[in-house]
C-alpha cells in the first residue's frame, strides 16, 4: 500500500490497463508488497502462505476470463520497466455493502515501497474510479487491515470513510478489517493537486483580486502540508471581485455549477477537468468584518478569521485563523474528514478540542 501524505506524483511513472503478459509482473508485486506491508502485522506463515506459483495463476485467471472474477478490471503503475503497484476493481463481493449502496469494489491495491509517495497508488485510484463508474458503479468500497496505519491514511486523505468491519480467519490467525467507502467517485477521478490549487491563487493575485483561503485547503494550508484529497478550492472575496472573478474563469473554461443553494455571495464555478472553485463572497464594514449574505442573516467573517496566513506547496497564502475554522464546525455531526480537520487543527495551534466522542461539536 502506498504510505500516508503522498507527494506530489512522479510523471514518470505511467497507469495503464493490465494486459495478460502482466501476469508475473503483477505477482510478483503482490508477493513483495505483503512482505512489505504485512510483515509484523500478519503471521509469516499467513504471508508465505501465497507463493509466486499461487499469484500468477491467480491473476493470470482475472485476466484470462473477468467475468468469472466479479467483472474484475486489473490496472497496472509502471516506470517504463517494471510494475511497481496494481490495482482491481469490479463488482462488490460483501451482501452487506452492496445493501448500503456499494456497488462497486476496490478489491486490491498495491504498491511497492520502491513506488511509494510518487503518485502510483492514487493514478492507480484514478484509473479504477472512472472504470466503475462508466459499469454504473457509482458507490465504491476497499477492505484494509484494521491494524494498516498507513494504508488507512492513505484512504482517508483520498476521502474514504469507514462503512464496514469484519474478521477473517487466516490460517488459524483472526485478522479483523475495515471497509473505506466512497458514496461518490467523483472525487477520486477529479483530485485538485497542490500546485492546481496554487495556480488558482496566484492567478488571482496577479490579476488583482485578493483572496482568502478557506474549507479544506485553508485547513491545510494552516498545517503547512497536504492532510487529504480536495476536488475544489473555498475562497473569500470581496463582493465588488465577483464579476472580475466570473469573467477570468470563464476564459480559463469555468462555468456555473448548478446547486440548490447557489446565492449571489455563495456559487461554485467548475471546468470540464471536475475542478471547482467554491466562492464566498463578503462586503467589508467598518471593522474589517467580513458581512457575509444580507446582514440581518448575522453571518460574518470576523476581521480576526481574515488575518492569518498559511503554506500551500511552498507558497505563503491568504487563509482563515485556525480558531474560526474549528468553529465554524460546530453545531451538527461531522463527516470523518471534518472530524480529523478539527483534531489536527487544535493538536497544532494549542486549541481546546469542541468535538465529544461522537464527533459532533459541544460549540453551538
Amino acid at each position: 500500500m502506498e504510505t500516508a501524505v503522498p507527494v506530489e506524483p512522479d510523471d514518470r511513472i505511467i497507469v495503464r490497463p493490465a494486459a495478460i503478459a502482466d501476469a508475473e509482473g503483477i505477482a510478483g508485486v503482490h508477493v513483495q508488497a505483503w512482505r512489505e506491508t504485512y510483515g509484523g502485522l500478519m503471521p509469516d506463515a499467513v504471508i508465505a502462505s501465497r507463493p509466486f506459483e499461487r499469484r500468477v495463476e491467480q491473476w493470470s485467471g482475472v485476466l484470462r476470463d473477468p467475468g468469472s472474477y466479479f467483472e474484475t478490471a486489473l490496472f497496472v503503475a509502471e516506470n517504463g520497466q517494471d510494475i511497481l503497484g496494481f490495482g482491481a476493481c469490479g463488482e462488490q463481493r460483501n451482501g452487506g455493502l452492496v445493501s448500503q449502496g456499494y456497488r462497486g469494489e476496490f478489491s486490491a491495491l498495491y504498491v511497492l515501497k520502491s513506488g511509494q509517495r510518487r503518485g502510483a497508488g492514487r493514478g492507480l485510484m484514478r484509473a479504477m474510479a472512472p472504470d466503475l463508474s462508466k459499469r454504473g458503479y457509482n458507490a465504491a468500497s476497499a477492505w484494509v487491515l484494521r491494524d494498516n496505519a498507513a494504508a488507512r491514511e492513505f484512504y482517508e486523505w483520498l476521502g474514504g470513510e469507514i462503512v464496514g468491519h469484519k474478521e477473517e480467519d487466516w490460517r488459524g490467525t483472526l485478522m479483523a478489517d475495515v471497509a473505506y467507502g466512497w458514496q461518490d467517485l467523483m472525487p477520486l477521478m477529479t483530485a485538485m493537486s497542490a500546485a492546481d490549487a496554487i495556480a488558482l491563487y496566484e492567478l488571482f493575485e496577479t490579476n488583482g483580486i485578493k483572496v482568502w483561503i478557506d474549507g479544506g485547503w485553508g485547513v491545510d494550508a494552516l498545517l503547512g502540508r497536504q492532510k487529504r484529497s480536495h476536488t475544489d478550492l473555498d475562497i473569500v472575496i470581496e463582493v465588488s471581485d465577483v464579476a472580475r472573478l466570473r469573467e477570468l474563469l470563464a476564459r480559463h473554461g469555468y462555468a456555473d455549477i448548478p446547486r440548490d443553494d447557489t446565492r449571489p455571495w455563495n456559487f461554485v464555478l467548475g471546468n470540464e477537468a471536475g475542478r471547482q472553485v467554491d466562492v464566498h463572497a463578503v462586503v467589508f464594514d467598518d471593522a474589517g468584518n467580513g458581512i457575509y449574505g444580507p446582514a440581518e442573516n448575522g453571518d460574518r467573517f470576523p476581521a480576526d478569521a481574515l488575518k492569518a496566513s498559511g503554506i500551500i506547496d511552498g507558497r505563503t497564502v491568504r487563509c482563515l485563523s485556525p480558531e474560526f475554522q474549528v468553529r465554524s464546525h460546530s453545531g451538527y455531526e461531522l463527516k470523518a474528514k471534518d472530524v480529523h480537520d478539527v483534531q489536527a487543527l487544535c493538536a497544532r495551534f494549542g486549541i481546546d478540542c469542541p468535538l465529544d466522542q461522537g464527533g459532533v461539536s459541544s460549540q453551538r
